[in-house]
């Protein structure tokens, strides 16, 4: 099939005053400051003088992509550390070159992003003592630890649910919006710190009015789902952000299983380097059952009483009975960890419109076997919208060019990036005038569903 090139202008960097140029001047470098303060950490905790040189090592390189960054200096081909999508690329670093854009301040601005994070993971994947550390964890799961209360709340609500045909579509929409607004605790767009309370105003979102739903297809998936979505009988997650928002991830998968009648398996897809700060990693999603397990372990002993920590563990038994008879399943083998080599379609830097180009396996295994693809987050957004500067009221399914119809795709995202479309008219302009951030400030949404065709 032909290669897709996207009809409208991506964007970039050059622009004062936009949240990319923002990214690129305040964000990243508070990211990649944090990034090499964790490893600094892990050197000065280790006791092996092999794992503290490399780890030295590791933190040169971080600083001195940082002053490459800020100096607009040429992006760098990766090179071979036994991970995936290093081909695809370093091809395409030869094509910005050919063109003179191989700069980074001249680089389209979803790509760069994904390059940045693919090409860090070189710096630890060609280090012996470093292939699986991920220089995330720590805020994941600290990050986690501040949802406790959350935590606990929901994971009691779930198992005293109960539905009934007439509140079925009610709970749907619940869950839902559950997953969605769990986006909102994104540790990239927090760089820089947040207190609990913050982050539990965010996670809060879900409990207010449906006015922050710019675009709300809610109605459109319920139809799609209870139409029996083409007779399959499966759902697949394509994961964001670890800690809370997966949390709420698997809260709806949960729901989807057992409390409705048209789901018996979800697949739900994770990154397999440590991506944007914050997403799932396969360790991550075991991660979470184990932590339920054994709340006592990691749980403030302040949140936990004989209630509260019998519905965690009961909640763990449950999704690891999810996992156990195969109605919980990841995208790849269970066990898998950094360092494990194999393809992985979800970190490379192209829109989702080159993927049947790209990966026409994978695109067939979900036109095929799933019945409703849910994408999670910002990120999946820009990719499923080519991160570029389309009319606000250009139609979602539009936007998607050849990948529009080949299966059913749900994006849950709250907005972080610029990219937005598929809004009424005037939208834009209230909106501009209500909340000048509301692009990306997290807390305004959209909920897009295109049908399959």
């Amino acid at each position: 099939m032909p290669y897709y090139r996207c009809p409208a202008e991506r964007y970039g960097f050059d622009i004062e005053g936009t949240f990319a140029r923002d990214t690129i001047i305040t964000r990243w470098p508070v990211i990649l400051k944090d990034t090499a303060q964790t490893v600094r950490e892990a050197v000065e905790a280790h006791s092996d003088p092999t794992a503290q040189e490399q780890g030295r090592h590791i933190i040169e390189k971080i600083e001195t992509l940082t002053k490459e960054i800020a100096q607009d200096g040429e992006v760098r081909n990766i090179v071979e550390d036994g991970g995936s999508n290093i081909a695809l690329y370093n091809a395409q670093i030869k094509e910005f070159r050919e063109r003179g854009q191989a700069s980074w301040f001249n680089l389209p601005w979803l790509w760069a992003e994904c390059y940045l994070y693919r090409h860090l993971r070189t710096f630890f994947a060609v280090q012996s003592e470093w292939k699986t550390f991920d220089p995330y964890f720590t805020s994941k799961s600290s990050s986690f630890r501040s949802s406790s209360e959350a935590v606990i709340k929901l994971a009691q609500a779930t198992l005293n649910l109960s539905t009934t045909p007439e509140t079925l579509q009610q709970f749907f929409h619940t869950n839902l919006q559950l997953s969605l607004w769990g986006n909102a605790s994104d540790l990239s767009l927090l760089a820089g710190g947040v207190t609990d309370e913050e982050l539990r105003k965010l996670q809060s979102r879900g409990e207010e009015e449906k006015k922050f739903i710019l675009r709300n297809d809610e109605e459109k998936v319920w139809d799609w789902v209870k139409s029996g979505m083409g007779g399959k009988r499966r759902a697949d997650f394509v994961l964001d952000n670890g800690e809370f928002e997966l949390f709420t991830d698997m809260i709806f998968a949960d729901f989807l299983l057992t409390q409705t009648p048209f789901f018996d398996e979800i697949v739900f897809h994770p990154k397999s380097i440590p991506w944007f700060c914050s997403d799932v990693l396969p360790f991550d999603f075991r991660w979470i059952i184990a932590t339920l397990h054994t709340p006592e372990k990691f749980f403030p002993a302040s949140v936990l009483d004989p209630s509260s920590t019998a519905a965690l563990v009961t909640l763990a038994e449950r999704w690891q009975a999810h996992v156990d008879a195969g109605r919980f399943k990841l995208a790849v083998p269970l066990e898998s960890n950094l360092g494990d080599a194999g393809p992985d379609f979800w970190t490379n830097g192209n829109e989702y419109q080159r993927m049947e180009h790209l990966d026409p396996a994978l695109v067939q295994g979900l036109r095929e076997k799933s019945g409703l693809v849910i994408f999670k987050g910002d990120l999946n957004y820009r990719k499923l919208t080519a991160d570029a500067m389309w009319k606000s009221t250009t139609p979602f399914e539009k936007v998607l060019g050849p990948l529009n119809g080949r299966f059913p795709i749900l994006s849950l995202r709250t907005n972080k990036a610029e990219v937005i479309v598929g809004l009424d008219d005037g939208v834009e302009e209230r909106m501009d005038k209500e909340d000048p951030k509301w692009r990306y400030n997290g807390k305004w949404a959209v909920v897009s569903f295109a049908p399959l065709v």
